[in-house]
């Protein structure tokens, strides 16, 4: 699945221009989370914690298609590992789920 960083991020100004900190820093759409949770077939859990998780299907190493639930915290995780430049045009930009 790729979307435009523009669809998953709300912007906060004008600008265009984001670093990856500036990018996970941004609120996530709502109707974003709801395309990856169609896609992927799996729900979405906004407050997930470790405490006591002894399964390793939602463990941030897993790539989303073998997730059984997947939070902000796994977009965010997957950002950092997939984006590698150091300055990204919110309106051009795409990353592949």
């Amino acid at each position: 699945m790729k979307v435009k960083l523009s669809d998953i991020f709300v912007k906060r100004d004008d600008r265009s221009l984001y670093s990856i900190q500036e990018l996970v820093n941004l609120d996530i759409k709502a109707d974003f989370v709801e395309r990856l949770s169609q896609h992927f077939q799996i729900p979405y859990r906004p407050n997930r914690t470790k405490e006591h998780n002894l399964c390793y299907a939602n463990s941030p190493l897993i790539r989303f298609e073998y997730k059984t639930t997947f939070s902000e915290a796994d977009i965010i995780n997957h950002l950092y590992h997939t984006l590698n430049q150091k300055k990204y045009h919110i309106d051009m930009e795409e990353i592949t789920f």
